[in-house]
């Protein structure tokens, strides 16, 4: 299946490189519960896949001293690819921490098996809906895309960085914290103005213990507020998933 010459080797591994580096933090496949193995195992189909779609120029096809430059070029090209798909959930996660923190849960943490950090139960839960809803919009076959587009974005072995590349991060990562914004807004917005009827009652009634009364009903407040903006949450991250396709072609234009 693989030419036997030092072009088509070079190529081979400068396309195992990228996805490599794709691998390594994106959000499903660099998930750390899916084994080195199986991880490896993808990395090979995917690289014998594409790198016959991938032509390299002949100084990038010799395998020498600087060959070791162009596959760090290449691991350095897939984690900006990963970090885009990763961005997202970040920004779910984020939104789940503000909510967290306003309900009082932001001392709750515990130990995420996933990626060996503390998370809160919401973040965790808002995670968790994105990554199935990502899956449900196809979001592994767009990575699959994303992939072969960069390779015409930036050809294999080039070291070459366009001048459009940081515009496009900037952009696909202020579209992320707009989407993390509408996604926990209007929680947060909800047990903030019960703060401020905690603060009046305060005023008023001094004899109250309003901090005994008020944890217990901003923790119920909040789970309502969740359950009934959690339609609007998951129509928010769907159209997000399926313009992803439009942002990134803006990003890695």
């Amino acid at each position: 299946m693989l030419p036997l010459t030092e072009a088509a080797l070079a190529t081979f591994i400068l396309v195992m490189s990228r996805i490599t580096g794709i691998f390594l933090v994106e959000p499903f496949f660099g998930s750390k519960t899916i084994p080195a193995q199986v991880k490896a195992a993808l990395i090979m189909v995917l690289s014998l896949s594409l790198f016959p779609l991938v032509s390299i120029a002949t100084d990038a096809a010799q395998i020498n001293m600087v060959f070791i430059l162009r596959i760090a070029y290449e691991v350095l090209i897939g984690v900006v690819i990963g970090f885009l798909f990763l961005a997202i959930f970040l920004a779910v996660q984020a939104a789940g921490s503000f909510i967290d923190l306003e309900m009082g849960f932001g001392l709750s943490q515990a130990m995420d098996p996933t990626g060996n950090v503390e998370s809160t139960a919401l973040s965790r839960l808002y995670y968790m809906l994105a990554l199935v809803i990502f899956l449900m919009a196809n979001g592994e076959q767009l990575l699959v895309k994303a992939t072969v587009v960069s390779f015409t974005v930036f050809p294999a072995g080039s070291m070459v960085f366009p001048k459009t590349l940081a515009p496009g991060v900037l952009n696909v990562l202020s579209d992320v914290m707009l989407m993390a914004v509408k996604v926990a807004g209007p929680v947060v917005g909800a047990l903030f103005i019960a703060d401020v009827v905690f603060g009046v009652i305060a005023r008023a009634v001094p004899q109250m213990n309003v901090f005994v009364i008020g944890f217990p009903v901003k923790i119920i407040l909040g789970l309502v507020a969740v359950m009934v903006t959690m339609p609007l949450t998951v129509r928010v991250l769907q159209d997000l998933f399926v313009q992803l396709e439009r942002i990134l072609s803006q990003a890695l234009a």
